[in-house]
């Protein structure tokens, strides 16, 4: 990788620290392959490391609380959702007392079953 941040740049996932630059989605900025492991990465300007270009945004993960919040429910309202419905989307962080999904596989859940239009 060349650049400005050549020299802190490291693969989160392999370690490794060499770097191909390649076409980036719409959007984004520089985008960079590992060739170890093939994590597309970018340079984040906010925390100053790279990031894998597909990780989910802070605000697209929602827990029971933002889930009822937004679809005008409870909460228990949503915990009970996930315990009746065999096609209630799994979380991305599977503990129960910390379950998280992503916001959009909730919106395609709601379309499906008709609780969003």
């Amino acid at each position: 990788m060349s650049g400005p941040h050549a020299r802190q740049a490291r693969c989160p996932k392999s370690g490794c620290g060499t770097f191909v630059p390649v076409p980036p989605p719409a959007g984004l900025g520089t985008v960079w392959v590992c060739p170890s492991c093939h994590e597309r990465l970018e340079f984040s300007v906010s925390t100053g490391r790279l990031m894998p270009v597909d990780r989910p945004r802070t605000e697209d993960r929602v827990g029971p609380a933002q889930i009822g919040e937004r679809l005008g429910v409870s909460a228990e309202t949503v915990r009970a959702w996930r315990a009746r419905f065999a096609d209630f989307p799994i979380p991305i962080s599977p503990l129960d007392e910390r379950a998280v999904w992503l916001w959009a596989d909730i919106v395609a859940w709601g379309r499906a079953r008709g609780r969003l239009a």
